[in-house]
């Protein structure tokens, strides 16, 4: 590896050209410390309209033989030749040192895989708090993927003889369930310095009813398998969503669902020794708000849920001040 300047292979899959393309494709070619290499995943069914003028020497089109998001990654992987390799999104940003960042992460960690930090924003420039919260720096278990999504692909800096052999999900979820399925094998480092710029807007899948009422049909079997090899409590579906995903929950839930995800959480806090407390907290809170809407008052959970709340509220306070240090990538 040139320690100076190590190259690095971005596959960044793309379904149509929109205003967003060219923005996502200019932030990986602004990256500081690196050698960059774009191989764009040509997965769009209507290709009549013209890809924007791009340098040959850095950036690559693939059309993908499969349609849909998981394919297109699973084929570009092949085509990798680099040490490292990242993801991106085609209507999403990165800072310039993201890939650097990780990259010294690896080599200092000896990790296999580094994850960076989503940091997401409406197309106003405003920062969103994400209600599930953050990782906190550090090493990362799969054990995060217990309570969500933490590890978005789109985040992930590598080497690429680790995924050579993986087959991407195809499905609503593809990252979440990637992760589920694969991340065991992997010393993962967390790098919250390394910051991805996550485009919320109208059009995207995750925004879509489909995602929002199906994905987790689709994760939950990855996420028992995952939950069971941990050493935790079997728990059902319905319970699964309280703690992993609890954007897909109807106000309406059953109490004894409510009942056992709090006693999940209990049990996942004492096993993880409190390593992601913050992120418990903001499920402790949801679940409070949740029981008090189904006239249940769950006081043992009255002092976490104050603290997810209290972490929510300083975190909204802070990307007042982070919007204006970053408001150049935004």
């Amino acid at each position: 590896m040139n320690v100076q300047q190590p190259e690095v292979e971005i596959l960044l899959p793309f379904n149509k050209i929109d205003e967003y393309f060219l923005s996502a494709v200019e932030s990986v070619l602004a990256s500081k410390g690196v050698r960059t290499q774009i191989l764009l995943l040509d997965d769009r069914v209507d290709t009549s309209a013209n890809l924007p003028e791009l340098p040959i020497e850095t950036c690559r089109i693939l059309r993908t033989s499969r349609r849909g998001y998981g394919n297109a990654l699973s084929e570009g992987i092949h085509h990798i030749s680099s040490e490292f390799f990242a993801f991106m999104n085609a209507d999403d940003v990165i800072h310039p040192r993201k890939l650097m960042t990780q990259i010294l992460d690896l080599e200092s960690s000896s990790a296999d895989l580094s994850v960076g930090k989503i940091v997401k924003f409406s197309n106003s420039g405003k920062i969103i708090t994400q209600s599930l919260g953050h990782l906190t720096k550090g090493q990362y278990t799969p054990s995060a993927l217990l309570l969500g999504a933490y590890g978005a692909d789109a985040s992930w800096c590598g080497r690429t003889n680790k995924v050579k052999s993986w087959k991407i999900s195809n499905e609503l979820a593809s990252d979440w369930i990637t992760a589920l399925e694969n991340f065991s094998d992997l010393k993962i480092v967390y790098s919250p310095k390394a910051l991805y710029f996550y485009r919320q807007h109208h059009t995207q899948m995750t925004n879509t009813n489909d995602y929002k009422n199906f994905s987790f049909d689709e994760i939950y079997k990855s996420w028992n398998v995952l939950n069971l090899r941990q050493g935790y409590r079997s728990v059902t579906k319905d319970v699964a969503k309280l703690v992993a995903a609890p954007w897909t929950v109807s106000d309406q839930s059953n109490l004894d669902s409510i009942k056992n995800a709090s006693a999940w959480l209990k049990e996942f806090n004492l096993s993880t020794h409190k390593r992601y407390a913050i992120l418990v907290n903001r499920r402790y809170a949801f679940l409070f708000f949740l029981a008090l809407k189904n006239h249940l008052l769950l006081i043992q959970d009255l002092i976490p849920a104050a603290f997810g709340v209290f972490n929510y509220c300083l975190e909204t306070y802070l990307n007042i001040f982070r919007k204006i240090l970053l408001k150049k990538f935004l």
